[in-house]
């Protein structure tokens, strides 16, 4: 399985996104939805694409862990009121982690910019991973907060339920063992 696919696998899923799995739509390309990634539970804020008929996720996005998520339910309503305001002299808003969230006007757009960030010669910079959502976007993300919040609560239920497998290993040979064919057979003579 590819490492795109398996970032977009749903929860309790093994190998292909369940029909009846959450999702929260932002615009005709972008949503939310709740996602198992090597069984940490994340939050993706990504904008889709289609190719041969199928929905694929894109590379512009970003995916939050429940800490991150929470705090970005935290600055919800200073996030709104900014946008409102039309006022990007508030934030940024950090969340844990390296990621952050900004309000800024690009090209007469009011944008909220959920993004990974690293720092270089002491100053927090923006990095390549996340998105910018368009004030509606930011208002049908905020409007579904709660639900999604509910949703990944019992995402996280559902995981803590869930037994924990062993570690698949494979065994090894060891030379000379019987009915590996490389055995010799003791005789008497």
């Amino acid at each position: 399985m590819s490492k795109r696919r398996a970032d977009t696998q749903a929860i309790g899923t093994s190998k292909k996104r369940k029909e009846s799995s959450k999702d929260w739509a932002l615009s005709s390309k972008r949503k939310v939805t709740i996602n198992d990634f090597k069984n940490q539970m994340l939050v993706n804020i990504r904008e889709y694409y289609t190719k041969n008929g199928k929905e694929l996720p894109g590379s512009k996005g970003v995916a939050l862990n429940p800490e991150q998520w929470k705090a970005l339910c935290n600055v919800k309503g200073e996030i709104t009121k900014a946008v409102e305001a039309l006022d990007d002299s508030k934030g940024p808003w950090e969340l844990p982690k390296r990621k952050r969230a900004t309000v800024s006007k690009y090209k007469e757009m009011w944008l909220v910019d959920i993004r990974e960030t690293y720092i270089k010669d002491g100053k927090t910079l923006p990095g390549r991973k996340g998105i910018s959502l368009k004030a509606e976007q930011w208002g049908k993300l905020a409007k579904h907060m709660d639900d999604v919040s509910a949703a990944l609560e019992d995402a996280l239920d559902e995981q803590e339920n869930q037994p924990i497998a062993p570690p698949k290993t494979k065994a090894k040979k060891i030379k000379g063992e019987m009915g590996d064919g490389d055995a010799e057979e003791n005789s008497e003579d």
